[in-house]
């Protein structure tokens, strides 16, 4: 609990006490790429048009834009994985729902399931816009109504 809360405890400590603990994560800046598991034609039209953007082999793609922002900006912490759609907040000795970027509460897109690329700066600060000119992951897309 001690270190949820980002207090560092001892194996030696014992017998403390410790009262009205709060901790809050958050993520400050990312380079985010949303997507969605499955393709619904009737419930993507209304929110985001008629096409989409199937990804062939979705570990390739991923291993493929990790190079290729690497090659950019240096080493990156990335991860990947469905969203969890659950309330971010957690109490005692509760486990989180998921990992920090991963979990949203639930809202009129959750039946969209999304699907998420994030890559985190090993040093907090801000990002920058940036446009990620990758060829070999070009290739593995491929545009659909």
């Amino acid at each position: 609990m001690c270190a949820r809360a980002g207090i560092l405890m001892g194996p030696s400590a014992k017998g403390n006490t410790i009262s009205v603990g709060l901790a809050k994560t958050v993520l400050q800046d990312a380079y985010v790429l949303c997507t969605t598991i499955g393709f619904d034609s009737d419930s993507l039209e209304n929110s985001f048009g008629r096409y989409c953007v199937k990804i062939e082999s979705v570990e390739l793609f991923f291993h493929l834009i990790n190079n290729r922002l690497y090659e950019q900006l240096g080493k990156l912490n990335a991860m990947k994985g469905s969203i969890i759609y659950e309330e971010r907040h957690s109490v005692g000795m509760q486990p989180a729902a998921g990992a920090i970027g991963f979990v949203k509460p639930p809202d009129k897109y959750a039946a969209q399931r999304e699907y998420r690329f994030l890559w985190v700066k090993e040093r907090a600060g801000p990002v920058e816009p940036l446009i990620i000119h990758c060829p070999e992951a070009a290739g593995l897309l491929t545009r659909i109504q």
